[in-house]
């Protein structure tokens, strides 16, 4: 059916880009290390017009099973 009311957005919309990779280790059963980096640009960050931001994040992982 058609839109009901209220269901339009409105307001900024933040957008983010990313790029990422990662590596992924196991040197025995039951043991794996990861890693991943990346880095994102986002413009209109936080909703906010024009407020643009860029950053590095990152993840470690050392996972352990018998």
């Amino acid at each position: 059916g058609p839109p009901q009311e209220g269901s339009v957005l409105s307001g900024v919309v933040e957008k983010t880009r990313f790029v990422e990779g990662g590596a992924e280790w196991t040197p025995r059963d039951g043991v794996r290390a990861h890693l991943l980096w990346g880095y994102q640009w986002q413009t209109d960050a936080d909703h906010v017009t024009g407020f643009d931001r860029e950053s590095w994040y990152g993840r470690v992982g050392l996972e352990l099973r018998h």
